[in-house]
């Protein structure tokens, strides 16, 4: 952890409270992107995120300083994210291209290619990719955001999502599958893969 922040830990818990904007103002960006991927709502993104500082604030002097300060802070976000998606019953829902929702879509043994949007195209290749992460899991969502727009190692991840390291990875390469198989849907359609 850096030096600063264990010194501002200190003198939060030693009543500065208003050093609390620090973390507010360094990490309330990272932590609402990954709220936002797993709820894919904005409002409520904004409103779970100030209850995860809220949360983080309670639990300050129960941090052991074990970890990176913002490693423990995404298991917070997690956690307190998971509780609500639970608690509101709100249910991922993987949307076909006819409409209707499958429980499986396509077949998990397929290896289809990951760059299959032509080089040419970036915005439509973010736009796809935008796509494609949106029917994910929420717990995907953020395992995706986690891993590879805030480049934490497996160990971060596994620890973050409380699985273990050898789980974190076959999840990883299940979702990229995943991905790749949604890629191809989007790019060529809903025809069955030869």
């Amino acid at each position: 952890m850096k030096t600063e922040e264990q010194e501002y830990i200190k003198r939060i818990l030693g009543g500065e409270m208003e050093l609390y904007g620090y973390f507010l103002d360094t990490y309330g960006h990272r932590i609402f992107t990954l709220v936002q991927q797993m709820v894919s709502n904005r409002e409520d993104a904004e409103d779970i995120t100030q209850d995860i500082f809220v949360k983080a604030y309670e639990s300050l002097k129960r941090y052991r300083g074990d970890c990176e300060f913002i490693t423990w802070i995404y298991r917070i976000a997690c956690n307190v994210t998971a509780s609500i998606l639970r608690k509101n019953k709100q249910r991922q829902e993987y949307l076909s291209f006819d409409g209707n929702i499958p429980e499986h879509i396509g077949n998990d043994e397929s290896e289809i290619p990951f760059d299959i949007i032509d080089e040419n195209e970036p915005d439509e290749r973010i736009e796809d990719l935008q796509l494609a992460i949106s029917w994910l899991s929420a717990e995907e969502r953020a395992l995706i955001t986690l891993f590879y727009y805030e480049n934490k190692s497996i160990e971060d991840c596994a620890y973050i999502l409380q699985q273990s390291e050898g789980n974190i990875k076959v999840r990883l390469h299940r979702v990229r599958k995943k991905l790749s198989l949604y890629l191809y849907r989007i790019k060529y359609g809903n025809e069955p893969i030869s």
